[in-house]
């Protein structure tokens, strides 16, 4: 602090050090000094010590005083300030002195409490060492009787149990009959004994998943039974792989057959859409089906066209037309998209059979697009929930229709303007041949007037001529008179 009081330097290491101390050093050994008085028996010494906190606190704040008063160099410049600085400076100095003097005589004291009981430990370890002497001998003793007299009854089994592990190891099930006694061995034997008897089970289930029989019932031994839950496991995926192998092999045999549908020759689209739909109900397993095509003809008003419906192997002929949003089929046309119902409305359609008129379970509206462009929809009910794999196959089979559908419509709109100008040229061939008549016709005319304006200018020549005599033989006359 007289360093404080004295040096006018702001940066000066000695100050700098102080005001570490009074920010971070001095509350972090305060903080332990708490902590350390807490686990102290001795309440004088604990309470000496707050005495000495609050004596050092006051310190402090007294230093904390001058560094305020004394922060700058023009502070230095006031006589008066360093002088009254320098005095508590001096108190100051005082007070440390004596909170160190303090400070030692707490240590002491604390270093006087340690030794005896330091001492104490010592005594009570030596007593301890030696009972635990007395207690080692005693236990060496006691173990060596036990060994004696229960080696004959724990050799044996224990044999016993190490041959069966030891085929058990081999991958040898053979239940070897061990007598099983009402103790830690028993318990052991007849837990290995039922180990064997889970592993048979075990075997005996992998065995049957070798063979083919998925449909196989396993138990594990617990929860925790690491093999038996990696067999059921590995039985449960091979049964899903089955399956999704069956429902592949079932889509790509639709694939083909609607394929092969598609590309077969008829002689309308209406036939092709009959013979598509009613094979495509059957593969699927509903009970009712409809097919509706856009009819674009007027371009202000468009509309779904039923073109085809099946029902229990009969076709039930109906004209009908749905308009964008009509219904749930108008409705899948603006949305472009799927709808799937399994809460069909009493009142939205029945499937007739032999037992009556009967509400369907499911119904499935599928758009038929092509890059975007819808062409048509196909409805299905069924007395059966649609599986997921079959509207996937349903959506992929729309695609491939709806393609099918535009190469028709282009193929048809081509063979209309084929035959449309087919007709055209017929038309300018017949009306060329028309005009060749009335050419050759006017043509004709036209010499026959020729002709006859050549007689009449022949004829009109001969009548000059014929004038001209009569005017000579009318002369001659006049001049014989």
């Amino acid at each position: 602090m007289a360093n404080w009081v004295k040096i006018d330097i702001e940066n000066h290491p000695d100050k700098i050090k102080l005001k570490q101390i009074h920010a971070k050093e001095y509350p972090q050994l305060k903080e332990k000094l708490i902590s350390l008085q807490k686990d102290w028996k001795d309440q004088a010494y604990a309470d000496s010590l707050k005495t000495l906190i609050k004596e050092i606190d006051q310190t402090f704040i007294m230093q904390k005083e001058i560094m305020t008063s004394l922060a700058t160099f023009d502070s230095y410049q006031d006589g008066i300030t360093p002088i009254l600085s320098e005095s508590k400076s001096d108190e100051i100095t005082t007070n440390i002195n004596n909170l160190s003097v303090h400070l030692h005589r707490i240590l002491d004291a604390l270093k006087l409490t340690t030794s005896d009981q330091q001492i104490s430990m010592i005594e009570n370890m030596q007593l301890l060492s030696r009972t635990n002497f007395i207690l080692l001998g005693f236990i060496i003793v006691l173990g060596f009787l036990l060994t004696i007299r229960l080696s004959s009854q724990i050799i044996k089994p224990v044999n016993s149990l190490h041959n069966l592990v030891n085929k058990v190891s081999k991958g040898e099930l053979d239940n070897d009959s061990i007598k099983i006694t009402n103790d830690e061995i028993g318990e052991m034997v007849g837990d290995v004994q039922k180990m064997v008897e889970g592993l048979k089970t075990t075997a005996t289930f992998a065995n049957e998943i070798g063979k083919g029989n998925l449909e196989s019932e396993f138990a594990p031994l617990s929860e925790k039974d690491v093999l038996g839950n990696a067999l059921i496991t590995m039985r449960d995926n091979l049964v899903k792989v089955a399956k999704e192998d069956k429902q592949r092999n079932w889509s790509n045999e639709g694939y083909a057959a609607f394929g092969e549908i598609l590309r077969n020759h008829y002689d309308s689209t209406n036939e092709m859409l009959d013979t598509f739909l009613i094979k495509l109900v059957k593969y699927v397993q509903a009970n009712q089906g409809w097919l509706y095509i856009v009819n674009d003809e007027d371009e202000n008003d468009p509309y779904l066209e039923l073109k085809s419906v099946y029902a229990f192997d009969r076709k039930k002929f109906q004209t009908k037309r749905i308009g964008k949003g009509e219904g749930l089929a108008g409705q899948a046309w603006i949305e472009g998209d799927l709808i799937y119902l399994t809460d069909v409305p009493d009142s939205y359609v029945t499937i007739t059979s032999g037992l009556g008129d009967s509400n369907p379970k499911a119904i499935l509206i599928v758009p038929i697009k092509v890059n975007d462009t819808i062409n048509g929809i196909m409805e299905f009910a069924s007395f059966n929930e649609f599986q997921s794999y079959q509207v996937e196959f349903i959506q992929k089979l729309s695609e491939t229709l709806a393609s099918s559908l535009s190469t028709m419509k282009i193929n048809e709109r081509t063979k209309i303007l084929l035959e449309e100008s087919q007709k055209q040229r017929n038309q300018m061939h017949e009306q060329e041949e028309e005009l060749r008549q009335n050419l050759e016709e006017l043509q004709a005319t036209q010499e026959e007037m020729k002709r006859k304006q050549e007689n009449t200018d022949l004829f009109i020549q001969q009548l000059k001529a014929h004038e001209l005599e009569l005017m000579k033989e009318n002369e001659i006359l006049k001049s014989k008179v």
